[in-house]
């Protein structure tokens, strides 16, 4: 009779099980080359978005945003004698629409932005075609929403806001609409 010892069933244990250990052990390196490929992956990702939106601001310094309406006056104290506050109301998931006859062409999910020329003459590069010098009961769409609503320069937009405090969301207004070029 063999006496056995622990070195003797470690050995005989490891060339019984080989088989299932080196798949698990195939399984485990093919687990952790997909992790680390995907945090290798997701960090350049992240680094070209980061990139793409600091190209986007522009010469933005520094964004105040706020879920609530708020009086110019407390950013008075706030500014630099370098800086210039740009003032802007941002309205996500609105809805347009332009009555034809007896159809309404509608398109949802549209960003409203409330700005002056101040706005448009500080974004790099300028873009002349939204200094328009709209009157005040007028408003610049793109073309490829003119082309959605079927709409031309002269028609009237009826603008709905969604749900934003100090908004009404039932509340809908009318503007002429001046178009891009």
């Amino acid at each position: 009779m063999k006496s056995f010892n622990l070195s003797t069933v470690a050995i005989r244990s490891t060339r019984y099980f080989i088989r299932p250990n080196v798949a698990v052990g195939l399984g485990i390196a093919a687990a952790t080359a997909v992790i680390v490929g995907a945090l290798v992956v997701g960090d350049s990702v992240r680094g070209s978005l980061r990139g793409l939106v600091l190209d986007r601001l522009a010469n933005v310094d520094c964004l105040l945003h706020s879920p609530t309406f708020f009086a110019p006056d407390l950013l008075a104290g706030l500014s630099e004698p370098h800086a210039q506050i740009t003032p802007l109301i941002y309205l996500p998931r609105s809805t347009v629409e332009h009555r034809i006859a007896d159809s309404v062409q509608r398109s949802s999910v549209i960003q409203i932005f409330g700005t002056d020329e101040l706005f448009w003459s500080s974004i790099a590069p300028p873009v002349d075609d939204l200094r328009l010098g709209l009157k005040a009961d007028e408003i610049a769409v793109s073309q490829a929403l003119a082309k959605e609503l079927q709409a031309a320069v002269g028609d009237e937009l009826t603008l709905r806001f969604a749900r934003t405090s100090g908004v009404p969301p039932d509340r809908s207004t009318s503007w002429g609409f001046a178009s891009l070029t």
